[in-house]
């Protein structure tokens, strides 16, 4: 074997040296020249291969592309060809909608649809067909009635240019904006309906219309541009392949295209993305090129070093066999070592067992070698089950990283040892807390690095200290957070500590400028300075705590109210080390107080000036009217004898028919003035309210014929309430009333109720009138407020029905509710409470002598006639 290494190792002779160096040289120059020319082979191909295949491949996305837009352009132009023909033979414009609406691209295709005529005087007239939801089509279309300036255009435009009449055409236009223009197209086609002329005119989408049709095309596609020929400047661009690049500026390359489509030449300008996987192929050729090249070189530099290989290998050879003998005797010298060391081994081991923290020994890559015996009474398992396992798999998952990182810093000398807290994983499936220290890095005996380190219990310290953390942290956003000031304050006046609400009602910007410009709070925060000697001798005296309003100064120097509440803090001889407290800004408080005296007082003073006033007025108006009543029922009965002139007769009847009403508006003024002073009592009874409705209805008989209306009345079965009969009866009139006079000849009343889930009954009167919007119901509902309507020509009121209405069903504890829709009808509910509503039918037994003697009545002040006072109680 020897003599075999010695023939290796012996030099060549000098002719053999030099044949296998020209050998090498020339396989080397072999290699290089057949690599070119094959990668160049290959280049050339997959170069035109590659060409050829982008080549078709944009040929195919631009022609569908063209595809795609006629079609679009075809889709758009039917819709306004069938609009112009349904028009042109005179369908009526709902049915148009209806047949426009059909089209499920309607919305992505127009902005709007209209209709303009040409009338005789040269003007147009304008009709809607579709204004799109998501665009405000309107307001142009409102602009449009008003001036033909885009008709007029339209007309100019086919003066001027060769525009067949029979087919749709596009007309584009633009707005400006500022510096720039806003271009915007129409479609246009001219119709004939009823002797005149005009057209069907279309605001196209140009973006969301052709944008889907793009959109579809191919992921090769990236934007697409429309020139139109005939205006330059109008340019509209689709970009269909997402990118964060400008597709134009990075696009492989562009194609063109000339369309005439609307009777327009339109240039279609086709970009194609460069980060479809097409774009690969352009780089194949150079790729190949590139591996062709680097595997040639590769090749003729293997076959160089296989040599240069060869000759060091048999001087290796002859190294090793030396290093073998030095070995040998280096092993056995070894064994010797390694039983003094085991036995050392044994010993060490006995005394770090002992020890109660984890001891541990890992390679530079973390792998465990060695751990203590604690580690069975720490976590739970054999120590010698997780010899060989990484020391982060370990610990907990949100841990391991960070343990990693600052492993390998340690190890590539960029950290210390260190000590940091962590979890460890234990029998049981839980984490324990421990604390790990990374102590020191050794060599064993074979120079290899070692990591020890070691795992502290403190599991039970960590769980101390989260709790003592949390408590704070909790007690300390309490007091951050609070909405009153919270502060600390020594008996000399300083501030201990305050939180930001404390420093905001002082009118500094943080609590850190209160502690820091505030030398005595009882001189420069409380306005008046014995404010800070009470407070120290109030506490002092065996009472703990203090509450009171008192006023202090803020920062700018403006003085605000404050409620503060203070204690005061002592150690265990009952001396004060500090006070601590709360304040709270009431300043707006007190500001109200004052106001609302102020209010009520000038209310009060109103209120008797209002009641002295109608005292006066209704006697001073009853007087005259009850002699005017008198006389002229008098004359009108003829008491005295016959009136031979009967237009005096008929002149003392409209006197007497004017005192009512004027009596009537008295009483209504007085009753609500009444029921607003609490002087209004309620003689409360059982009331059936179906005998009351019916009774209303044959006083307002005659109204209801010569109307020619239509009652329904469905209250059968209706339960009696507890109430008062002629509060309850006004209620009804005016009610009924309104619906009647404010409901059209032939139109319909209907009368019904109904019990809700919580027992309270609702009476419900709906006519089929006039109508109201919320702001008319507004207005009716107010005192004298009255509505301008056609149908209150032929009574006037007081607009105080509603008011009346509204004030007795609230003394009843219920409530009136108006739903009414403009032009459809109205409906009043009147809401009595579930306290007055009998469950009973019999409850007719209770006699008027037990509940009180029936409604009867009252003096001239109080007995009108309610049949009449609700003739304008809708306020209209």
């Amino acid at each position: 074997m020897v003599e075999a290494d010695n023939d290796i190792l012996a030099p060549p002779e000098e002719p053999q040296k030099e044949q296998a160096l020209l050998r090498t040289s020339a396989a080397q120059i072999i290699i290089l020249v057949n690599g070119v020319i094959l990668t160049l082979v290959v280049f050339s191909f997959l170069s035109v291969f590659s060409s050829e295949i982008i080549k078709d491949e944009q040929n195919y996305v631009a022609n569908q592309t063209i595809l795609n837009f006629l079609h679009a352009a075809d889709r758009m132009e039917t819709v306004i060809d069938k609009a112009a023909t349904m028009k042109s033979l005179g369908a009526p414009t709902p049915l148009l909608r209806e047949e426009l609406i059909k089209h499920s691209s309607l919305e992505n295709d127009y902005q709007g649809i209209f209709v303009a005529l040409e009338k005789a005087s040269s003007s147009w007239n304008y009709e809607m067909l579709y204004s799109n939801p998501n665009t405000d089509f309107s307001k142009l279309y409102s602009l449009l009635q008003g001036q033909d300036v885009l008709v007029k255009k339209i007309v100019r435009y086919i003066n001027e240019h060769d525009i067949a009449l029979e087919n749709s055409f596009s007309y584009t236009t633009y707005l400006n904006k500022g510096e720039s223009k806003h271009f915007i197209s129409f479609l246009v086609r001219k119709i004939a309906y009823d002797g005149e002329e005009g057209f069907v005119i279309a605001l196209l989408s140009m973006h969301q219309g052709f944008e889907r049709a793009f959109n579809n095309t191919s992921e090769y596609l990236a934007s697409v541009s429309l020139k139109n020929m005939t205006m330059t400047e109008a340019q509209w661009k689709f970009d269909v392949y997402a990118s964060d690049k400008n597709n134009e500026d990075h696009a492989q390359s562009k194609q063109k295209f000339i369309v005439d489509v609307w009777q327009i030449p339109m240039e279609i300008s086709v970009y194609f993305n460069n980060e479809h996987k097409l774009y690969f192929l352009k780089h194949i050729p150079y790729f190949f090129g590139l591996v062709g090249f680097f595997l040639t070189i590769a090749a003729a530099y293997y076959i160089r070093n296989n040599r240069l290989q060869s000759k060091r290998l048999s001087e290796v050879n002859a190294e090793l066999e030396n290093k073998n003998l030095e070995l040998r005797s280096e092993i056995a010298e070894r064994e010797r070592l390694n039983k003094a060391l085991e036995q050392s081994e044994k010993e060490n081991r006995s005394v770090i067992d002992a020890v109660s923290d984890i001891i541990f020994e890992t390679n530079i890559e973390g792998e465990i070698l060695f751990l203590s015996a604690a580690w069975r009474k720490v976590t739970g398992f054999d120590p010698e089950q997780f010899i060989g396992h990484e020391i982060f798999t370990l610990l907990h998952p949100q841990d391991q990283k960070q343990q990693q990182r600052d492993f390998e810093m340690l190890i590539k000398g960029q950290k210390q040892a260190y000590r940091l807290f962590t979890r460890l994983r234990t029998s049981d499936g839980t984490f324990r807390a421990v604390e790990i220290a990374m102590s020191m890095i050794r060599q064993d005996q074979n120079r290899n690095l070692r990591v020890v380190g070691t795992f502290t219990d403190v599991e039970e310290r960590r769980r101390a200290e989260r709790a003592l953390a949390e408590a704070e942290k909790k007690y300390r956003t309490i007091v951050e957070n609070a909405a009153g000031g919270i502060y600390q304050l020594t008996p000399e006046g300083i501030y201990l500590s305050a939180n930001p609400a404390m420093a905001r009602i002082l009118g500094f910007d943080t609590p850190e400028q209160i502690l820091r410009e505030v030398k005595n709070a009882y001189h420069s925060i409380y306005a008046d300075e014995k404010t800070g000697q009470e407070i120290r001798t109030t506490l002092g005296d065996a009472v703990d705590f203090l509450n009171h309003e008192v006023e202090v100064v803020r920062k700018d120097g403006k003085r605000i109210w404050v409620n503060e509440n203070i204690r005061a803090v002592k150690d265990d001889s009952g001396k004060i080390l500090y006070f601590e407290g709360s304040m709270e800004d009431i300043t707006q408080r007190k500001e109200s107080e004052i106001g609302l005296l102020e209010a009520k007082m000038n209310s009060d003073l109103a209120n008797r000036a209002k009641s002295e006033f109608l005292a006066n007025m209704s006697h001073e108006l009853r007087t005259p009217l009850n002699s005017i009543i008198g006389f002229s029922e008098i004359i009108k009965n003829e008491v005295f004898g016959p009136i031979e002139q009967k237009s005096y007769w008929e002149y003392a009847k409209h006197i007497n028919e004017s005192g009512q009403s004027l009596l009537r508006v008295i009483n209504e003024i007085l009753d609500i003035s009444r029921i607003e002073a609490g002087d209004r009592i309620l003689n409360e009874e059982m009331v059936d309210i179906a005998q009351i409705i019916q009774e209303s209805l044959e006083l307002l008989s005659s109204k209801i014929e010569n109307n020619k209306m239509h009652v329904v009345n469905s209250l059968e079965g209706i339960p009696r309430v507890i109430g008062e009969e002629l509060a309850i009866k006004q209620i009804f009139m005016n009610l009924l009333s309104n619906a009647i006079k404010f409901t059209p000849n032939g139109g319909r009343v209907t009368l019904s109720y109904e019990v809700d889930s919580h027992g309270e009954l609702q009476v419900l009167v709906t006519d089929t009138g006039i109508g109201l919007d919320d702001q008319e119901i507004e207005k009716a509902l107010s005192a004298f407020g009255q509505i301008d309507s056609e149908m209150s020509r032929s009574g006037a009121g007081t607009g105080l029905g509603l008011t009346l209405v509204n004030a007795l069903i609230d003394m009843h504890g219920g409530r009136l509710d108006l739903f009414s829709q403009k032009g459809v009808g109205t409906t009043a509910s009147i809401t009595f409470p579930v306290e007055r509503v009998s469950v009973r039918r019999d409850d007719d037994e209770l006699s008027s002598d037990e509940t009180g003697s029936a409604v009867a009545s009252s003096d001239g002040e109080e007995g009108q006639d309610y049949h009449d006072s609700g003739e304008d109680n809708k306020g209209l």
